[in-house]
Parts: structure tokens; C-alpha cells; sequence
């Protein structure tokens, strides 16, 4: 297993450094969110998944949700959702992980389920937005009209 978390995270950096060079749309939130997603794919291939990291990922959500333009909310919430079961699978139900009953290996489950959900959805999302609609989206914006947004795209 540890050996599989480790080709997973090796993964998760490669599919890190395709999409920054393939990302052609940038907004306010994209570094946001592209820091949300880099924690997200490190903590879901980690050999251990503490609740500490669960905490990291409740604060880099959070500052995704300070920008409009990000579309992180519902990975996000999903966190949220999964840092409430960690809290469950330590400390009070830690004695039923450790013994590895139904209600031990269940909490586990749900939260692992939920950090996988949080994560491929992120990582859809921030591919989405940065590169596919990249090139779809081009709208002339009057230079002595206020933007509301500025959105800057890169060229191939």
C-alpha cells in the first residue's frame, strides 16, 4: 500500500505540472484554486491522512470561497463534510478503527469516500475552467468600462 501512495503521489505531481502548462485561463481565484487542488491531491494519496491535514484543507477551501470567481464550493463543502467524520474517527471512535470493526472500517469509508469525491471533482473543475473553456471563451471587454472580473488567458 505504501508503495501504491507513493506512484499516486508521483501522479498526482505529474497531473499537477500537465495542467500548468496546459492551463490557459487564469481569473482571481485560479491560484486559489489550483493551491486548493494541489493540497487535496497530496493529502488523498498520503500513506497517513492525520486530521491536521484535514484542518489544512478546511483553510485553503476557505480561501477559495473568498473569491467569487471560484467554483470550488461544493469540493469544498465536501471537505467540510469529511474534516466532521475525522472527527469522529479520532478521537472518539479511534478504539473502533483500531480494532477494525464495522463501525471503525465504516467512518474510515466515509471519510476517504468523501476526500476522493472532494478531490477528482476539484481537479475536474480547475481542468475544466483553465483549459478546456480556454479556448471557447473570448469576450472584448470596452476598455473605459469597470470589469467586474479580469480574466487573463495565455496563448499557445
Amino acid at each position: 500500500m505504501s508503495k501504491g501512495a507513493m506512484a499516486l503521489t508521483a501522479a498526482a505531481f505529474g497531473w499537477l505540472l500537465l495542467w500548468r502548462f496546459k492551463a490557459r485561463r487564469f481569473t482571481s481565484s485560479t491560484v486559489a484554486d489550483a493551491a486548493f487542488v494541489a493540497v487535496l491531491l497530496f493529502t488523498a494519496t498520503s500513506r497517513v491522512i492525520s486530521p491536521q491535514y484535514m484542518i489544512w484543507l478546511v483553510g485553503v477551501a476557505a480561501v477559495c470561497l473568498v473569491y467569487r470567481s471560484s467554483r470550488m464550493g461544493t469540493p469544498a463543502y465536501l471537505i467540510l463534510w469529511a474534516t466532521a467524520v475525522t472527527q469522529f474517527e479520532f478521537p472518539v471512535w479511534f478504539s473502533h478503527v483500531t480494532q477494525s470493526d464495522w463501525l471503525g472500517i465504516g467512518v474510515l469509508f466515509l471519510r476517504n469516500g468523501l476526500l476522493i469525491a472532494a478531490t477528482l471533482m476539484a481537479c475536474r473543475i480547475l481542468w475544466k475552467h483553465t483549459v478546456t473553456e480556454a479556448g471557447s471563451v473570448t469576450i472584448p471587454v470596452p476598455a473605459d468600462q469597470p470589469e467586474p472580473e479580469k480574466v487573463l488567458t495565455r496563448s499557445a
